[in-house]
């Protein structure tokens, strides 16, 4: 069960996909211990879940809080508690996060962000926010490898390729800008963010071009 649940989690299966039954996949892996699955596998499948996002306050008739609890699952009960206050955490960090950098505090921002990722390492978003804030730190290889995590949890969301063009623009590596730029108009072709950089970056490349070839000796 465990290694199906990876293979579909990894295909980028909806844990959070209900069934006709009305069950989600968090609330099917603590049922299926009244059929006979050990807690202890119903926990590693609870885990995974909440790896890929699942929503642990989701409920059709109980939430999976309630299920894990009538269902005497101890180690479930404590792991979606856990879990739940982490979420709390993570909630409030991520707005002491947005209100730092609203003061331009950018090494605080990262340092909240920095404490929310440690919360929730699935969390998109936050990698993107840390990585803008250390594009404004100078710390560009930094918001470069954040970028890159960012499109790796969500590739299809533009952000992402809007700040590893950023970071790239930074450490005047144009090329490598104009195509994550590109990947991200690609996304989505109307936006006139990202075109207006790509074409900057583009302008960026042509410059350095001809510097470098001016710069080289004549025969």
């Amino acid at each position: 069960m465990i290694g199906v649940m990876k293979v579909l989690l990894e295909h980028h299966a909806d844990p959070n996909k209900i069934s006709e039954q009305g069950r989600t996949p968090l609330t099917a892996a603590l049922y299926a211990t009244d059929s006979g699955l050990p807690e202890s596998i119903s926990l590693k499948c609870v885990k995974l879940l909440v790896e890929a996002g699942t929503d642990v306050n989701a409920a059709n008739i109980e939430t999976p809080l309630v299920i894990a609890t009538s269902y005497g699952l101890t180690d479930c009960v404590k792991y979606l508690l856990k879990v739940k206050h982490d979420k709390s955490t993570k909630v409030q960090l991520k707005s002491f996060g947005e209100k730092a950098i609203k003061r331009k505090d950018y090494h605080g921002a990262s340092k909240f962000y920095t404490e929310a990722i440690e919360l929730d390492p699935s969390d998109a978003t936050l990698y993107s926010n840390r990585s803008l804030c250390y594009l404004q730190t100078t710390e560009a290889d930094k918001a470069l490898h954040d970028a890159n995590t960012c499109i790796k949890l969500r590739p299809e969301w533009i952000k992402g390729y809007y700040r590893k063009g950023a970071a790239l623009m930074s450490l005047e590596d144009y090329k490598e800008a104009c195509d994550a730029f590109m990947a991200g108009l690609q996304l989505d072709p109307g936006n006139a963010e990202m075109e207006k950089v790509f074409m900057e970056a583009v302008e960026e490349m042509k410059k350095d071009h001809l510097a470098r070839k001016g710069s080289k000796p004549s025969d």
